[in-house]
């Protein structure tokens, strides 16, 4: 029931006051839904919805990371740059996960990865996991859509500590 797309707009709600999001959507094609970050939450939620995203298509996730990369604005490695990348099956462009994790690393990107369904598991724990690891994300596994809204306000929770340098458990801008 689409529940992906309003649990990803309560994350982006959720994000720190500061934050700029983009969204890039992949089938068997890749789309960068924003050209660029934005600031603008309402924008990137408006992007998140059924009129984007439907259940077609094959899997490019990768091809999808490497095109997400393009929008980080800085190499700066005190500003938390991060990605969060739900999947429902399995890619078929494996073959560039080490390259990915590269980048990702090169650029401190870290990856939240977020496996959704039970059909792939041995997939996302065989791919997704090792991406999130290697790259100082979180992976999670959801058997089915009603566990992403707690799954999400567990990634929010690791930006917000992420996000408190001083450690007096407020996120510092």
């Amino acid at each position: 029931y689409n529940q992906r797309l309003t649990v990803a707009q309560n994350l982006i709600d959720n994000l720190p006051e500061n934050s700029k999001v983009g969204v890039v959507k992949f089938t068997s094609s890749t789309s960068k839904l924003t050209t660029s970050l934005t600031s603008d939450k309402e924008t990137a939620k408006s992007y998140l919805t059924t009129s984007y995203f439907r259940s077609s298509g094959g899997t490019n996730m990768y091809n999808a990371i490497n095109s997400a990369f393009s929008l980080f604005e800085t190499t700066d490695d005190n500003v938390l740059k991060m990605m969060v990348v739900l999947s429902d099956g399995a890619t078929s462009d494996t073959g560039k996960s080490s390259s990915v994790i590269t980048t990702a690393n090169n650029e401190s990107v870290k990856i939240y990865t977020v496996g959704l369904g039970s059909s792939s598991s041995s997939y996302f724990t065989r791919y997704l996991k090792p991406l999130a690891n290697n790259t100082a994300g979180a992976f999670y596994l959801a058997s089915d859509a009603s566990q992403l809204e707690d799954i999400y306000k567990d990634i929010n929770k690791k930006i917000d500590i992420e996000t408190d340098s001083d450690g007096d458990g407020i996120a510092d801008y």
